[in-house]
């Protein structure tokens, strides 16, 4: 799975919704997390979606009525 960024939905958003909107546009395999801050451990206003068709997420332009973008995850630079 290729994990991506979503980008352009507010903090407080659920996870669930996001999920619901990505099943309703055809990609039902979707695990959707919220990213949260290393130092405040605060959610962020980034959700990570994984999914065996990353392809069909270019497809997606909206969710929750609001524009969106995908990105790739950044791969971490500091040691685990």
């Amino acid at each position: 799975m290729d994990p991506r960024v979503i980008r352009g939905l507010p903090r407080e958003m659920s996870i669930d919704d996001v999920k619901e909107d990505l099943v309703s546009q055809g990609i039902a395999d979707a695990e959707v997390q919220q990213m949260t801050s290393r130092t405040t451990k605060k959610p962020l206003p980034l959700f990570l979606v994984k999914t065996k068709m990353p392809e069909k997420l270019l497809e997606v332009q909206r969710l929750a009525m609001l524009t969106v973008s995908f990105e790739r995850k950044k791969k971490s630079t500091e040691p685990s």
